[in-house]
């Protein structure tokens, strides 16, 4: 806001951040979230007269209630009908892990974590489902456009582009595998070639985004890299002999699966969520046909994220998306067949038994509403007047070189001798090296 650049300082004509990782300081790096926060504080102040500290309090929860926008449109593509796509909105907004991690006070990027994944695959299902070769391609761009700026946002974007492109190469094989007597027209025939376009289209798209956020080869990197990254996330003396940090962070305590499910909403709605993924592979579209491609994202999406819980209860914050889309179907097929069944059997009015199945549903989204409301009323600032307060006077009375004497010199000189490599036993041993300077002190 101040500068035009993040970072307290240029440095080298290159923007600097002098007070993260202090004293030593970091390169300032542009991402979403800063970039967001500034042209809202701008936005909001052509209208009024507000701190930043109170426009930014807002950046969270305006993309924790946008995300309401396309989870509401992924249950209704899913399920059918706008029941389900109420109630996968209505969990979304109320899941405590999400409301949680962005609430107002809660200045973080996790918000995007859940934003555009939803909007990506929204926008992705919107373009397997268009009849029209050109509407899928510009729903197929706009997605491939999503995921770029994903990229911007978080650096674990690449999980919704791996996950888009596993599904279309799985109907694809299922394809030819279904129609293995005729190949050779399968290949020709329009939804097969559709298909690969909007492939295309998605993966070139994506491609050059990510390349102008980044660099060419950063689909790459990410993409192919990134899954192999996240399951040595946590992996001790594999690339480096140094301590992983990340073992220490309290975020990426690993948590029972039990209270996982129990942060999901528990044991029944996350029963209730595997059979809304089991009945979407058992759904027919109009012509009575059964179409993959959907369940299959959606399978792939909910067991990946479960396996990513396995690696940090942060983590649980990916499950909640798919969890709310997974249920919400469930409810939308359950409401539709049941409410129809009911009316053919007892001769009743159609409108009347989707009234009473629909409050019916409704009764099993009221522990999860509780739930996301006492979050949110139970909320409190990170920020106080004992944290200020304190900082206050560490400023005002701490010697100035009190970081650099105590931690820096040290460090510097513990790593200078333990990176020297040390000649044991005929070979180059750097391990041998920093165990020997940790026996020495």
């Amino acid at each position: 806001v101040n500068n035009g650049y993040p970072g307290s300082e240029l440095k080298d004509g290159e923007p600097w951040d002098a007070y993260r990782l202090a004293p030593l300081g970091t390169s300032g790096v542009f991402i979403f979230h800063t970039w967001f926060g500034m042209a809202w504080h701008k936005f909001v102040n052509l209208f009024t007269t507000m701190p930043l500290m109170a426009t930014f309090f807002w950046v969270g929860v305006i993309f924790s209630a946008l995300s309401v926008i396309p989870a509401f449109f992924i249950g209704k593509r899913i399920s059918g009908n706008n029941v389900g796509g109420f109630f996968t909105a209505l969990l979304m907004a109320v899941s405590a892990f999400f409301v949680q991690r962005t609430t107002g006070e809660s200045s973080d990027t996790d918000v995007y974590v859940v934003f555009f994944p939803l909007l990506i695959i929204w926008l992705f299902l919107e373009a397997l489902e268009a009849k029209e070769l050109k509407k899928k391609l510009v729903w197929g761009s706009l997605a491939g456009i999503s995921t770029g700026i994903f990229l911007f946002a978080w650096s674990g974007w690449w999980y919704v582009f791996d996950f888009i492109l596993a599904t279309v190469g799985i109907y694809l094989l299922y394809t030819l595998a279904k129609n293995y007597q005729n190949i050779s027209e399968t290949l020709r025939s329009s939804d097969f070639l559709n298909t690969i376009y909007l492939t295309i289209t998605y993966f070139v798209t994506t491609w050059i985004v990510t390349s102008f956020f980044d660099n060419v080869k950063a689909i790459f990197d990410h993409a192919v890299l990134g899954p192999l990254g996240f399951i040595n996330i946590k992996a001790v003396a594999v690339n480096s002999v140094w301590p992983n940090i990340l073992t220490t962070v309290a975020e990426l305590n690993v948590v029972p699966l039990e209270a996982v499910i129990s942060q999901l909403g528990g044991k029944l709605l996350f029963a209730l969520a595997i059979v809304g993924v089991l009945l979407t592979f058992l759904k027919k579209d109009e012509n009575g046909n059964r179409d993959i491609k959907v369940p299959v994202l959606l399978a792939i999406w909910f067991v990946a994220s479960l396996y990513a819980t396995t690696k940090g209860v942060r983590f649980t914050l990916q499950a909640t998306p798919v969890f709310a889309i997974a249920f919400g179907a469930f409810l939308g097929i359950v409401w539709h067949y049941a409410s129809q069944w009911v009316s053919k059997e007892l001769k009743l009015d159609s409108r009347i038994t989707k009234v009473i199945f629909f409050l019916l549903l409704a009764i099993l989204l009221i522990e999860p509403v509780k739930a996301g409301y006492a979050q949110a009323y139970g909320s409190v600032p990170s920020m106080n007047d004992g944290w200020y307060n304190t900082l206050l006077k560490i400023k005002a009375e701490a010697p100035a070189d009190a970081i650099i004497t105590s931690w820096w010199d040290f460090g510097y000189w513990f790593r200078a001798i333990a990176n020297r490599a040390v000649t044991f036993d005929g070979g180059t041993q750097v391990e041998w090296g920093a165990h020997w300077v940790g026996n020495s002190l």
